[in-house]
């Protein structure tokens, strides 16, 4: 992506190399069976592109996703540790004036205020303080209820991304918001018009402007990268045609054993205990 301010680096995995000279970036699905672009899945393996590489202390512990904290509740999860798979958080950590409030959180997740600023959506003055477990190990098991003492957690400002990472350029509103997203499927025998038809239905789901479910499919209900940015972020099935400077960023997603035989979720459902 052509931009600066999350220290985003090139993946040490080899990149396709005809895809890398059209494209600003490249995402790899392990199987078809998790490629949806109205899914949470498709959203989170694109938020991979911004989110999160940033050599910031207390955040670099989960990279690529985030360490248990009160970013990890949103889209882009924890990082499991042992696998580096992505996990969700179901604990929403919020600041009261006594500590860190622990709820019990479930459904439908959403970009954090943080993961909208790396990716250009918001501006610095619109990402609010977040907080860090010390102990992530204690973290895994901590009850989420309750109010947790400050002392806790380590803080992180705004102010502590830029100091490590540099304000993010192009800054919001700016940024580029529209995205045209090419889908290469990869198969070691031909491939039938019917599969084909599959994955190019799922591919335009991408740009879908509500929650839906496809016919057929009543385990698929979700939500496009659109929505899960608040309308901020749109991704239209396309073809790249030129190529542009800047960092490129080759996104695999490395998954636990367990999340292989799981629906919908590309992701394991292994989660903190609550």
């Amino acid at each position: 992506m052509r931009f600066r301010g999350s220290a985003a680096r090139t993946s040490t995995t080899r990149p396709f190399t005809a895809a890398a000279a059209a494209s600003l970036g490249i995402s790899v699905f392990p199987t078809s069976t998790y490629f949806d672009a109205g899914q949470e899945a498709h959203s989170h393996e694109i938020g991979h592109q911004w989110i999160n590489f940033l050599p910031q202390a207390s955040l670099s512990i989960g990279t690529p996703h985030w360490p248990l904290s009160s970013l990890a509740s949103g889209l882009m999860g924890f990082s499991i540790p042992g696998s580096g798979a992505g996990g969700d958080y179901s604990c929403r950590l919020t600041s009261i004036p006594t500590g860190v409030q622990l709820t019990a959180f479930s459904g439908a997740r959403s970009f954090s205020d943080l993961d909208l600023y790396l990716m250009g959506l918001k501006s610095a003055a619109q990402v609010a303080d977040h907080y860090v477990w010390k102990d992530q190990q204690a973290a895994m098991t901590q009850n989420c209820l309750g109010v947790a003492n400050y002392a806790q957690f380590n803080k992180v400002t705004i102010n502590d991304v830029i100091a490590v990472a540099g304000p993010r350029s192009p800054a919001y509103p700016a940024a580029q918001r529209d995205f045209k997203v090419a889908v290469i499927v990869l198969s070691d025998a031909k491939i039938t018009p019917e599969a084909m038809a599959y994955t190019d239905y799922f591919a335009q789901r991408a740009d879908a402007r509500a929650a839906e479910r496809p016919p057929g499919v009543p385990f698929r209900r979700g939500q496009s990268v659109l929505r899960r940015t608040g309308g901020a972020e749109r991704c239209r099935h396309g073809c790249a045609t030129a190529r542009a400077p800047g960092t490129f960023v080759t996104v695999f997603e490395f998954y636990a054993p367990l999340a292989r035989s799981l629906l919908p979720h590309p992701r394991t459902s292994r989660k903190p205990t609550r």
